[in-house]
């Protein structure tokens, strides 16, 4: 992860109910952050780049009901500071356990077991398969909207129309191993999966908080799975 921010979703519970900042510790101190994004009981903001200095946040991790693994950068950097935070552990612990976790754009290539970016190297091992560049031959990266068609249903497209155009911005693209994970696929020089589950564990490879009503409709289902994964 190289951007100067970072964009971090969360589920909204009693303790952020009606907040419009959030007060963290980064650096040894203080510093507050505004929540710029609030649909669907969830809320995101955006944090400094220094965010590993938040591993002070481990613990509570542990606790939550759900887990959302945004991203912009490169697979290597992102899975080395997943390790560096403690938070590859918290992850797979909570997977284990039966949490739902939605991993987007850089994040659902993180549940592959290997990224081919600048190297080989570890991904979450979610869901088995390999992170590879787009083909050569049309334009990198990949912006736009793109229409998604679904191999199988899944709850976390529930109510919304197979067809249905998302927005794209990536170079790289996780292959599932396990041809069934696929759960919503489009094109761009080859077919390529857009979405995929194994269990509770869901990637979307666009960006549903830019994806107009439609991202926000896939946002309040994976909230409905959360809330139905609590029961």
């Amino acid at each position: 992860m190289t951007a100067s921010k970072r964009g971090v979703i969360g589920m909204e519970d009693e303790f952020f109910a009606g907040l419009d900042q959030v007060e963290l510790k980064v650096d040894g101190g203080t510093a507050r952050f505004p929540i710029f994004y609030r649909e669907a009981r969830m809320f995101a903001l955006l944090l400094p780049a220094n965010w590993m200095a938040l591993r002070r946040l481990v613990p509570d991790a542990r606790l939550a009901p759900a887990q959302v693994l945004p991203g912009v950068g490169a697979f290597r950097d992102a899975a080395a500071n997943l390790e560096a935070a403690g938070m590859r552990d918290v992850l797979a612990g909570r997977v284990a356990a039966g949490v739902p976790l939605l991993g987007i754009c850089l994040g659902m290539q993180l549940l592959a077991s290997v990224g081919l970016e600048d190297g080989e190297w570890a991904g979450l091992g979610f869901v088995p398969g390999v992170c590879e560049r787009l083909p050569g031959g049309v334009k990198i990266p990949h912006i736009g909207w793109n229409t998604v068609d679904f191999p199988r249903r899944s709850a976390l497209f529930e109510g919304i129309d197979e067809g249905s155009a998302f927005y794209f911005v990536h170079s790289y693209h996780l292959v599932p191993s396990d041809p069934s994970a696929l759960i919503g696929r489009t094109e761009y020089g080859v077919p390529f999966a857009a979405a995929v589950q194994s269990g509770a564990v869901y990637g979307v490879q666009f960006h549903p908080e830019k994806s107009s009503d439609t991202g926000l409709a896939l946002l309040r289902n994976f909230a409905t799975i959360v809330e139905e994964a609590s029961l």
